[in-house]
């Protein structure tokens, strides 16, 4: 009887040993699971937070930790007078009479189907301190440059809008005159001692507009003297014009764009293009965190199933949980390294192809370079003249309250089809030596 209440005994802890130990083994295969991961995100993040991006970001324009200030000036202007000698090498191979004549014959053959005017003035520094910027010169020979790579010099025409208030002192725009057609503003000066800067601005944009209508396009084109272009801008210009303005998607078919709006912006300064300034950079910085986190939790899902490790319905449970971890550690280091990096250095990289370029809302801040309907020019000229800009209404703040008025919609393409190049500011007449991280820019 002793042995038989013994084996019974015996068999009830087994029993009971058997129906407790799978639960208890799985929780502590679980918890070393969670344990080894969060070690290895403390590692991880360690390396990044402390070591990766702070190297990196020292020397990167644009990036919170950027600290390599002291140079920053001195580099800008000796890479603006690398691009000015490449442009005056590129335009001394040119003949200038061909070259004029592609723009020219615009005048005879109607309807181009972009008018691009280049606004400029004279930018006059003190040669014993700084050389002479030479901003246009390094715009019209990139500019015809891309449009000679896009094959658009049939399609698009160039003029140079020449705004200043002694047009023959402004002796750049003289030099450039043998290769590009021209328009010149002719003010009385009398009058121009009465505007201020702002104002004066707006009568100078509202001349280009007018005189780029005169080639009755389809768009028209302003960049200011110092929005550099990108070789690829024509071709990307044009396909973002012709399959996200004109038409667009229904139903899977490519139908026409009936849509009604104001202006395509081309440029947006990196400086105001960080994440946390805007709602819609906010959701970029969200949506780009959430893919990166979720392509790498897929991934360590799949070689957990490739490696042969099939989760059972009892610890199925704890192996989701540790895949909301992994999920959840890996959004918040790619949240934090890309707002540290800063959002230019990542919309740079859908430049490769003209196909991942995007167009999202527009703000109202900027105008080095934007393209218009032709049809919605006269309306913003006859605008411009009922208003009066200053330094409360400056012309970018007059068109977004036009456009807000007539409930029209503006685009901003993304990235950038410019750059800003103009250190030099020709309303404050000095360089921005502060700010000179923005223009580290060789080519």
């Amino acid at each position: 009887m002793g042995k038989v209440g013994c084996s019974k005994a015996s068999s009830s802890r087994m029993f009971l040993w058997s129906w407790i130990t799978p639960p208890v083994t799985c929780c502590l295969r679980g918890l070393w699971q969670v344990r080894r991961t969060l070690v290895a995100a403390t590692a991880v993040y360690a390396l990044v937070l402390l070591i990766v991006l702070p190297f990196k970001c020292t020397n990167l324009p644009h990036c919170k930790l950027y600290r390599n200030r002291l140079h920053d000036f001195d580099t800008a202007i000796y890479y603006n007078s690398l691009r000015v000698k490449r442009a005056k090498e590129f335009l001394s191979k040119l003949d200038k009479g061909k070259t004029k004549q592609l723009y020219l014959q615009h005048k005879t053959k109607c309807c181009p189907r972009f008018a691009i005017g280049v606004i400029t003035t004279r930018r006059e520094t003190s040669r014993a301190k700084s050389p002479q910027p030479q901003y246009l010169t390094q715009v019209m020979a990139q500019l015809h440059k891309a449009l000679v790579f896009g094959n658009a010099t049939s399609s698009a025409t160039v003029f140079m809008c020449n705004v200043d208030q002694y047009p023959k002192g402004h002796t750049e725009f003289q030099n450039l005159t043998a290769y590009f057609p021209y328009r010149i503003k002719h003010d009385r000066r009398s009058h121009l001692q009465f505007l201020d800067q702002y104002e004066k601005e707006k009568l100078d944009y509202k001349f280009c507009l007018r005189e780029a209508l005169n080639f009755l396009p389809e768009y028209v084109v302003l960049i200011e003297d110092d929005a550099y272009p990108h070789t690829e801008f024509y071709s990307v210009m044009d396909h973002v014009v012709r399959t996200k303005l004109e038409t667009k998607i229904r139903a899977g078919e490519l139908v026409r764009n009936d849509e009604e709006w104001m202006l395509l912006k081309l440029n947006f300064p990196d400086s105001l293009s960080f994440f946390e300034r805007n709602w819609y950079f906010a959701l970029e910085w969200v949506a780009l965190s959430l893919t990166v986190s979720g392509t790498f939790t897929l991934g360590c899902h799949l070689a957990h199933l490739w490696g042969g490790s099939v989760p059972s319905e009892r610890d199925a449970t704890q192996h989701q949980s540790w895949l909301y971890l992994i999920f959840i550690l890996c959004f918040g280091l790619v949240f934090i390294c890309l707002v540290t990096l800063e959002r230019p250095h990542f919309t740079a990289l859908r430049g490769y192809s003209k196909h991942l370029y995007t167009l999202g809302p527009g703000t109202s801040c900027c105008t080095p370079a934007v393209l218009y309907p032709a049809g919605q020019v006269p309306f913003i000229i006859g605008y411009l003249q009922q208003i009066h800009c200053s330094s409360r209404l400056p012309l970018d703040f007059a068109l977004e309250d036009y456009r807000l008025r007539r409930g029209f919609r503006q685009y901003l393409i993304s990235p950038n089809l410019f750059r800003h190049i103009g250190m030099f500011s020709s309303l404050r007449n000095s360089y921005n030596k502060k700010g000179a991280s923005k223009y580290l820019f060789e080519e």
